[in-house]
């Protein structure tokens, strides 16, 4: 009888201490699963104060060193401004005749979808059906463009381009593609290397059938109306074709090919003075920057509206995050854009002057449901996922000015 109070056997009175033993041991397993789980909360809540540290600190980071490039910068940045205005290139027009029609159509858009920009081809009249270039055209002209076979251009009808110089401005907007989804803010973007390929076989054959003075003019119109299109990347690669340009004028030059007047040539540096001058253009624009460069604004010569469609295209999908936080700073952006009745921007002042733009779940579609909850519901997530956004938005649109630097001119980098 021993050995069964012992063992707990069948039929002996220890059998019934079994029961207590078993649930002694569910509570221990509660217990150490409860603790477990504390271990395990607390162990999030570290990550969660090291992420928001690592976040919050790059955040600031990203925001002092934009103010110190600015405050480092804006007199050289000044300068190029002032010289861009002395070029008649340059020179703004009160016109309202739009090139959109006569260039858009013989360059073509970059879309993802192909269908799209077959329907948006039957859509044209149709008499601006049918002039793209060829992209495998396109792929035949390489770095030795100036002695390319004349053989690429026969066939090709240049006559548009002597019309350039009676427009005033193209607008991206007209004659586009409908931005996808609806009540987007960004249409489809040209296709620049088609843009620039007519510009290089207009100036090839200027040159082979001397006459390179009336192909140099038709050559900086196309690029003047580029710098019309309030658009940083269209504006870049207008200015890029003015080096083009002076090529010709140097070879016209050399061969004693051709008469007329050839026009001015930038002098050396000058183009990478307009590019720097371009891109730093956007500095004085971000969400972030000071208000004591207002005053400045104005002398923005080269990029001013472009930089109001680049900051502010980035500002509306985060204004839910950060209106509540940030409301001065969009009120300074307003400002700038009431600065600026030049700029035709439609969609933009029209999404602008929206309450709300866009829902807040709307802009976290791909994200989590428990991270937008918490991002509608805590402020602070809410405010930090924002400035994380702007920080990462932010470029160093400086780097061609660093050390001085001008000949190294090319688009920004991350920081």
């Amino acid at each position: 009888m021993s050995r069964h109070r012992a063992t707990g056997g069948v039929g002996s009175p220890a059998g019934e201490e079994a029961p207590r033993t078993t649930m002694s041991r569910t509570r221990v397993i509660k217990r150490i699963l409860a603790f477990g789980a504390v271990l395990v909360a607390a162990a999030a809540l570290v990550a969660v104060v090291v992420v928001w540290h690592a976040v919050k600190t790059s955040v600031d980071g990203s925001r002092a060193r934009q103010g110190a490039a600015l405050a480092k910068y804006h007199r050289a940045f000044l300068e190029d401004e002032r010289f861009a205005a002395t070029l008649p290139i340059l020179a703004w027009r009160a016109g309202d005749r739009d090139a959109s029609l006569v260039i858009a159509p013989r360059v073509g858009w970059i879309v993802i979808d192909p269908k799209t920009l077959e329907s948006y081809r039957r859509a044209l009249p149709e008499d601006a059906r049918g002039l793209e270039l060829d992209a495998g055209l396109v792929k035949k002209i390489d770095k030795d463009w100036l002695n390319v076979d004349p053989a690429l251009w026969v066939g090709l009808d240049f006559t548009w381009m002597r019309r350039l110089a009676d427009y005033d401005y193209w607008d991206l907007d007209r004659h586009n593609l409908a931005p996808s989804p609806p009540g987007y803010l960004y249409g489809a973007s040209p296709d620049l290397e088609k843009l620039s390929a007519w510009a290089k076989l207009r100036l090839a054959r200027g040159l082979h059938d001397g006459d390179p003075a009336t192909a140099i003019r038709e050559v900086e119109q196309l690029a003047r109306l580029c710098t019309t299109t309030e658009e940083t990347d269209v504006i870049a690669v207008g200015l890029s074709l003015l080096p083009l340009a002076d090529k010709v004028r140097e070879r016209a030059v050399s061969l004693q090919r051709g008469a007329g007047d050839l026009g001015k040539p930038l002098r050396e540096g000058d183009w990478a003075r307009l590019h720097r001058a371009l891109w730093a253009a956007i500095a004085h624009a971000e969400l972030r920057a000071s208000a004591a460069y207002d005053g400045d604004w104005g002398e923005i010569a080269v990029g001013r509206c472009a930089a109001l469609a680049w900051t502010m295209g980035m500002a509306l999908p985060e204004r839910p995050f950060l209106l509540d936080s940030y409301r001065a700073e969009y009120e300074h952006l307003g400002r700038l854009l009431a600065a600026s009745p030049e700029c035709r921007l439609p969609r933009l002042r029209k999404l602008w002057a929206q309450p709300d733009f866009p829902d807040i779940v709307a802009s976290l579609e791909g994200t989590s449901w428990p991270m937008r909850a918490v991002i509608r519901w805590v402020p602070a997530v809410r405010t930090l996922f924002g400035e994380m956004l702007v920080a990462i938005s932010e470029q160093d649109w400086f780097r061609n000015y660093h050390d001085g630097d001008a000949s190294d001119a090319g688009p920004p980098v991350h920081q």
